[in-house]
């Protein structure tokens, strides 16, 4: 049989057992990161702004540590992409 655990209506882990888990929920269909609609079937999720933001964040710090320390090297102002750094990195 195969369980599967929601969050939120989303699909957070799947698993292949004889007996279902507190939490679970027998299903054949729903992969990860699908959302369960109303009528029982699912849907691939589209990530809202704010997920999208996270997911890029490492990418985007990683970005501004580069371009700060090139401008640094240039002698350049880089104020603004220290700013948003810290901002980034909640400081």
């Amino acid at each position: 049989m195969r369980f599967i655990t929601l969050k939120n209506n989303k699909v957070i882990a799947t698993r292949q057992g004889k007996s279902i888990v507190k939490g679970e929920i027998q299903s054949d269909i729903g992969e990860l990161g699908q959302v369960m609609n109303e009528d029982g079937t699912f849907s691939d999720c589209i990530p809202t702004e704010e997920e999208l933001a996270e997911q890029n964040k490492p990418m985007r710090i990683a970005e501004l540590k580069e371009l700060i320390s090139n401008k640094k090297l240039l002698d350049m102002d880089c104020t603004t992409e220290q700013a948003e750094l810290k901002e980034l990195l909640g400081l």
